[in-house]
């Protein structure tokens, strides 16, 4: 298995202890990166699940992008779960609804599903802001919802999120960057210190749910929920499913996977559980037809192994946790 001519280990992990004296050797997170893992099955009382792990070798000198993992067969190659996103997007642009006035592409009603157990869904084909996904959940933990308040700092007007920004020809500080903060902050901290308490203490609650909006807006403005998010406990893991009604897809998707996938790992941490399915349901995901030659361009690269994230191992309060509690390790 460390021998330099292996590329990849293709491994069935069985949950289950058997006494016996002889052991498979645990795979070198050194040498090899996560690039697979189905959903864990259960089989005669017995949950098992398949992997692929990737060796970790550094990049050949000219050798192209998209054949640095050309050794995987084809089928797990394209298990990569980044290609559920890349194949979103590559039907709107392929297949869309071309809007009234010419400016945007559309496709109704799309899923996708990401394994939280071992990677972390951080895009690789596209930059994605970390640190102002990192900020976004910090700002919603805190009940922090508004960009002008005192002392409070704006993550995307700084120089690291303008050029993020900037290299897509999107601005995202009013529409994309705002969905969190169009609730009132105590509501949106109540719902949060809800969830953490079902998920302790009533684990089977049907309803332990967290809605980007204030309920009243039904009633009162023309535009409803953005984001509706959804936990559920089994199995000793917490998986997350959000619907999104309308959401740009070269930006504001890559975003909110990994916004809503970090909130999902840190409710899990603090109530003890393993983060296990984050599923994204969106109505209508769009592009900018401004924005086609460059989504094509990022159809032609290779997914990589999503980084693996780290939390502090003493964090156990959700209003205590800093940006520094928060690490992605092998990006």
């Amino acid at each position: 298995m460390n021998a330099p001519s292996c590329d990849a280990i293709h491994l069935t992990e069985v949950d289950i202890s058997v006494p016996c004296d002889t052991f498979a050797p645990r795979v070198d997170t050194c040498l090899y990166r996560p690039w697979y893992s189905s959903i864990p099955t259960m089989e005669n009382g017995i949950r098992y699940s398949f992997n692929t792990y990737v060796t970790s070798k550094d990049p050949v000198v000219g050798v192209a992008e998209t054949e640095h993992y050309s050794f995987l067969p084809k089928m797990v190659f394209q298990r990569h779960e980044e290609f559920g996103y890349l194949n979103l997007v590559q039907n709107v642009i392929s297949d869309g609804d071309l809007s009234d006035s010419g400016t945007t592409l559309s496709k109704f009603g799309s899923q996708m599903r990401f394994n939280l157990r071992k990677t972390f869904p951080l895009l690789t084909t596209k930059k994605v802001f970390w640190l102002g996904v990192v900020e976004e959940i910090l700002r919603l933990i805190s009940g922090s919802t508004n960009l002008k308040e005192k002392g409070t700092n704006n993550m995307w007007v700084n120089d690291e999120a303008r050029e993020y920004l900037d290299s897509f020809g999107v601005n995202a500080t009013e529409e994309d960057g705002d969905h969190w903060r169009r609730s009132d902050a105590s509501q949106e901290f109540s719902q949060l210190a809800d969830i953490i308490n079902k998920i302790k203490k009533n684990p089977n609650d049907r309803k332990i749910m967290h809605s980007a909006c204030n309920p009243l807006d039904f009633k009162l403005s023309v535009s409803p929920c953005q984001t509706l998010v959804q936990f559920y406990v089994a199995n000793g893991e917490l998986s997350c499913q959000i619907y999104q009604s309308s959401t740009e897809a070269s930006l504001g998707i890559p975003f909110s996977i990994a916004a809503y996938a970090l909130l999902t790992c840190i409710i899990a941490h603090v109530c003890d559980v393993v983060a296990g399915d984050f599923i994204h349901v969106i109505g209508e995901a769009y592009v900018n037809t401004a924005d086609v030659k460059t989504i094509q361009k990022q159809l032609q690269i290779s997914p990589k192994p999503f980084p693996i994230l780290k939390i502090h191992p003493e964090k156990t309060k959700i209003e205590s946790f800093e940006a520094s509690d928060l690490e992605l390790v092998q990006i």
